[in-house]
């Protein structure tokens, strides 16, 4: 993860982190979301995989992904608010070029029929990465990074809670005013 987060902030010396820079796209971003998903999809393939609650099959998806990480985190914050899903997960920034803004990468996530964004992406990119350049850009590599992230917040338990992305970037619930906290508000 430090080589994807060292590449992400290299890029801030071009692209500024602004919420007006969402759609930037370079071959520097498709590179960055593509290797961030890989770590996301092959980190959670062996977490499901090895989950006694998690129905058995040969082949898993990002939706069996994401039921589990929902399924973990409604234990962990139920005592928070009832209502609390993985729409709910904000990574803060603390990083100079992004002062007191934050990421909510599941934002807008319903399971089976509003993909998560950033994976949806990453799946055409995959498939057609001349066709759908305009995919790998500043939002959805920083969202995705923001995924991995909190993945990673949740396998190391209490102390995951201070994990931080660029070394500033840690996990939060939704701040009281995300419009003007959320870097890329939708």
């Amino acid at each position: 993860m430090p080589a994807l987060e060292e590449r992400m902030i290299a890029s801030f010396r071009y692209v500024d982190v602004d919420s007006d820079n969402g759609r930037v796209f370079s071959y520097e971003f498709s590179s960055i979301l593509n290797d961030a998903c890989r770590t996301f999809g092959s980190s959670m393939d062996k977490i499901v995989r090895n989950d006694s609650s998690t129905p058995k099959k040969t082949e898993f998806d990002v939706w069996d992904y994401y039921n589990l990480l929902d399924d973990l985190f409604k234990k962990r914050f139920s005592v928070v608010s009832t209502a609390v899903d993985l729409t709910w997960v904000s990574m803060s920034i603390n990083h100079q070029k992004a002062s007191g803004k934050c990421l909510m990468p599941f934002e807008s996530t319903v399971p089976q029929s509003s993909p998560i964004k950033w994976w949806s992406a990453h799946n055409k990119l995959k498939h057609s990465d001349i066709d759908n350049s305009k995919e790998g850009n500043f939002q959805n590599a920083f969202n995705a990074l923001a995924g991995v992230a909190f993945l990673m917040s949740q396998c190391l338990g209490y102390e995951g809670r201070q994990t931080k992305l660029f070394s500033e970037i840690g996990f939060f619930l939704p701040p009281s005013r995300p419009a003007k906290t959320l870097l890329f508000f939708n």
